[in-house]
């Protein structure tokens, strides 16, 4: 039913426009730094004349209107209502389509990454990386729902394997498990150190034995530790990546099935897909490939700057979870304790942590985490139920039991509270979720009667000269330079950059000056140097060149 809405709300201003004009315009920057949402949420059935989109700015101005126009191609400048939403001096930091009261559960197939991300779709094969076509080892997936590829005749996007964390064709467990476990349909849960994909399937080795199954015969599979990037390497690397725009913001697309893509803002690309409907295109760190995003299927889109992570996406441990009633409630990550959208008062945000007391979270801070910041308060689904107090403790190696920060009774139908705390030095943050029964205000809940808390858009702040001293390394981004010598002092006048290549729907990893130089012909600008074995099979040196456009004399070769 949305689709006809969204047709008709976008169509406005449309402009055919051609590859090579798309190449050549700017990519749409438009979100700043993630907060907390302060607006009013409302599950219920939209009237006809309610607004169907709510944006947040950056002054924290809240403002709702009916019908987008030009977010649909590059070099536009789009607006909600005639209300500009990429006005560089206040941008927009949280868009929601209010039509869309739920965010679907998930539904096998899909797959989850070492970030926090989640594709829907299904792996068709595991391809081996390839230095002369400079691709790592990846796989192949074939989307549906809310995602689909750049080039529709395709259907199919690569994902680098080393940021799999779980392949999920057949739901079985609840995504708990360790690395290295293959999960089979019979339920049968083998261990493995070692795997090895094959044209139908995949194969398995422990110390004791080897088992191979098909793809219809896997339900899950887990990849072992040493094949994958740690959650901490690839939340990092979401901020450390090569992008057009060093200080672009991150942006975080939430879809009404359940995907969740992690973007560099520099990097959108909102268009027009064949078949007309709206679409906007990323590519995280993942992908070798971009994905189209269906407009009408996006739930939230925020951002957040581009030195801060989400505390959901971090690693976490359980420390206490208990009930002054005798039913315990789980922790959720980016979702209420019963599985909803984070919403406190008038106040919703796309992720943070749903508690309940009593519990103690634990999160693993990153290199040079410097601030934590949160809103926190009761989840608006209780009404004027629950009383908590809640604090946040923080730990080197032992976690300091005076808190760093205390709030006073929280109950329902209160505005959450803001809370800044600074971690330099400290290792982990706890998030505890008291009880507030003693001494509570009057007529509030006893016990831990519906103290459902939410802290949202929790966000840790770093230090990025400490964080890039953890970067991947050279050859991980640009794999056409694995093997070859390069003097350091010729680095030095050299950066990683991308470029938007339209015909094959992917932004390219590229070897760039940092500062723009005018050389001569016979001028040395880069050496490299390695040994190779000269043979049939390989004797030639494929080399792309290309001049930046700007200039007297650009050159391409």
């Amino acid at each position: 039913m949305m689709k006809p809405v969204m047709s008709r709300i976008l169509s406005q201003n449309v402009k055919t426009v051609s590859r090579k004009e798309r190449a050549a315009q700017p990519v749409l920057c438009c979100g700043l730094l993630l907060s907390l949402l302060l607006l009013s949420f409302s599950s219920s059935a939209l009237g006809q004349d309610d607004p169907l989109f709510r944006v947040v700015f950056k002054n924290n101005e809240v403002f709702a209107g009916k019908a987008i126009r030009n977010w649909d191609g590059l070099g536009k400048n789009p607006d909600l209502d005639g209300r500009a939403l990429a006005d560089p001096a206040n941008p927009i930091r949280f868009f929601q389509n209010l039509t869309i009261n739920e965010i679907k559960p998930l539904t096998a197939p899909y797959i989850e990454l070492t970030n926090g991300d989640v594709l829907p779709g299904k792996v068709l094969e595991v391809v081996e990386e390839s230095p002369h076509t400079n691709t790592p080892e990846h796989a192949v997936v074939s989307l549906g729902g809310s995602v689909h590829s750049w080039l529709a005749q395709e259907g199919t996007v690569r994902i680098r394997f080393d940021r799999i964390r779980r392949i999920v064709l057949a739901e079985t467990t609840n995504g708990d498990l360790r690395p290295g476990q293959l999960v089979l349909i019979d339920g049968r849960v083998v261990p493995f150190t070692r795997h090895r994909f094959t044209a139908s399937g995949v194969r398995v080795l422990n110390d004791e034995a080897n088992e191979s199954a098909a793809w219809n015969e896997v339900a899950e599979f887990y990849p072992a530790a040493e094949s994958i990037l740690t959650s901490e390497a690839a939340i990092l690397d979401d901020l450390l990546a090569p992008c057009p725009t060093p200080d672009s913001r991150l942006g975080r697309i939430t879809t009404d099935d359940g995907a969740v893509l992690t973007f560099r803002e520099a990097m959108l690309v909102p268009e027009r897909s064949v078949n007309g409907m709206p679409h906007h295109g990323v590519q995280p760190t993942w992908a070798l490939d971009i994905i189209r995003v269906n407009f009408a299927q996006i739930a939230m889109i925020s951002f957040r700057e581009h030195n801060q992570i989400a505390l959901s996406m971090l690693p976490a441990r359980t420390l206490a979870e208990s009930s002054a009633t005798g039913f315990v409630w789980r922790w959720q990550r980016d979702r209420s304790i019963r599985n909803r959208i984070l919403a406190s008062g008038t106040a919703v945000a796309d992720f943070g942590v749903g508690s309940h007391s009593y519990s103690e979270i634990s999160f693993a801070m990153p290199m040079g985490a410097t601030t934590f910041s949160a809103s926190v308060g009761i989840d608006k689904s209780v009404d004027r139920g629950g009383c908590v107090q809640v604090r946040i403790l923080r730990g080197a190696e032992q976690i300091d039991q005076n808190p760093a920060w205390q709030s006073g009774y929280l109950i329902g139908k209160q505005e959450p509270v803001a809370v800044s705390v600074p971690l330099t030095g400290f290792q982990q943050v706890v998030l505890v979720t008291d009880y507030g029964h003693d001494g509570r205000p009057a007529g509030s809940d006893p016990f831990d009667i519906r103290d459902e808390v939410n802290w949202m858009a929790p966000l840790v702040t770093i230090d990025m000269n400490i964080a890039r001293q953890n970067d991947l390394a050279l050859e991980y981004r640009a794999m056409q330079l694995t093997g070859w010598d390069i003097a350091e002092a010729d680095l030095n006048r050299f950066q990683l950059g991308m470029w938007f290549n339209p015909a094959q729907g992917r932004w390219i990893t590229s070897l760039e000056p940092k500062q723009q130089e005018a050389y001569e012909a016979s001028h040395v600008v880069l050496t490299l140097a390695r040994k190779v074995t000269v043979s049939e099979e390989a004797n030639w040196i494929p080399v792309s060149l290309t001049g930046s456009g700007t200039g007297a004399n650009t050159l391409v070769a």
